[in-house]
């Protein structure tokens, strides 16, 4: 096992250098709601208005028909597209988008009786008896190999990473379904971050994965092998010691005087990735994907994909409407400076200010830690 200690000496500079600094509050304006303009609700009855000249920029530089705007209503040169036209377009960008997974983490919090049955106990001691059986199957696993869902009879479902390769295949053969082209078009389809704790497992079962009964097919008849995705091992640095002992701190060391090592955060993805970025860039890709294996909702949408392009912006992020189990995250605000921003709650967004907007009924969007980037300037500013 290798520590990156010159990394982790960086890191633990910068955090004792800033531990007399004040977390940041941010001066909120208000909880904003979509707009249809910087928010959209991705519905079926939704409509997209953009300028007949900003489109055909669009379709021009993609090399995309203009049959694909067939229903598209045009009125005093702006163009109006559905729910139905936007998905259309965006299959269209398929062969331009590389969906990338962060696939470091081990399924330990599956396996945590404590934290899995705190929020409703007496829930947890009606299903105890399956959850123990399922985190037999987690224990000491990636998170992106672990059952995603259990199946009515009770047996574990397919596998998060499997899954996901299946949704990546699936958009694959609808956009070969409708534009013609080759296989050669949809390569370098899927990428990931992985760590040393996961990374040997992962290729190993992605070797198991040529055969599985919902790729296999799909793999022969799109011509993408989804299995062999492009790679990259985040390092591991040395744990600290915690802040409660007091500052400054210094690398943590177990009873047997060995350090704990453990991967960095996600936003490392921009150094370990840097170089995959940049091929894919060269491969032709303008779009990627990037969120964490174990989110179920984090899929391809070609009406996202459709309207990040047709918008030019750089970036789009998947919101949800907060729910009561949604403690421990981000919600979107827009500061008094009118920027948008995420602010986690209880640090830089307080308490206090969430329950009351959710008492008074005010919906607020809950940040479901998935982006899709515009990959050039995503290079550009690495």
């Amino acid at each position: 096992m290798e520590i990156d200690f010159e990394l982790g000496k960086k890191i633990l500079a910068a955090v004792n250098a800033s531990r007399n600094l004040e977390v940041k509050t941010l001066d909120v304006d208000i909880l904003p709601h979509p707009d249809g303009k910087d928010i959209f609700v991705l519905r079926s009855n939704m409509k997209f208005p953009i300028s007949r000249a900003q489109a055909e920029k669009v379709l021009e530089k993609f090399s995309i028909p203009h049959s694909v705007m067939e229903g598209v209503k045009c009125t005093d040169g702006t163009f109006c597209f559905t729910f139905d036209t936007l998905h259309r377009l965006g299959l269209y960008l398929i062969p331009y988008l590389s969906y990338g997974i962060l696939n470091g983490g081990m399924a330990t919090s599956y396996c945590d009786v404590k934290n899995n049955s705190k929020f409703n106990p007496e829930l947890f001691a009606r299903a105890e008896s399956d959850f123990t059986k399922l985190a037999q199957l987690c224990k000491g696993q990636p998170k992106g190999i672990t059952p995603a869902y259990i199946n009515p009879d009770g047996t574990p479902g397919y596998d998060f990473i499997e899954l996901k390769m299946r949704s990546v295949l699936r958009h694959i053969q609808q956009s070969q379904a409708l534009t013609g082209k080759p296989a050669s078009d949809y390569q370098h389809a899927i990428f990931q971050m992985t760590s040393f704790n996961t990374d040997a497992k992962l290729a190993a079962r992605y070797k198991e994965y040529k055969n599985s009964p919902i790729l296999k097919d799909l793999i022969a008849q799109t011509g993408v092998d989804i299995t062999e995705p492009e790679s990259a091992v985040q390092p591991l640095i040395p744990a600290f010691t915690p802040t409660a002992a007091g500052y400054p701190l210094s690398f943590f060391k177990d009873r047997n005087g060995e350090y704990y090592a453990l991967p960095g955060g996600h936003g490392q993805n921009f150094i370990v990735l840097r170089d995959i970025y940049k091929k894919l860039l060269a491969a032709g890709k303008k779009f990627v994907y990037l969120g964490n294996v174990d989110n179920i909702g984090f899929t391809i949408t070609p009406v996202e994909l459709a309207v990040l392009a047709l918008t030019g912006r750089q970036a789009t992020f998947d919101f949800s409407f907060k729910t009561p189990v949604d403690v421990k995250g981000g919600i979107l605000i827009r500061e008094r400076n009118g920027h948008l921003t995420c602010g986690d709650i209880g640090r830089a967004v307080s308490d206090e200010f969430v329950k009351k907007n959710e008492d008074a009924g005010i919906p607020i969007l809950f940040n479901c830690a998935t982006g899709l980037f515009n990959l050039e300037y995503l290079v550009e500013n690495l």
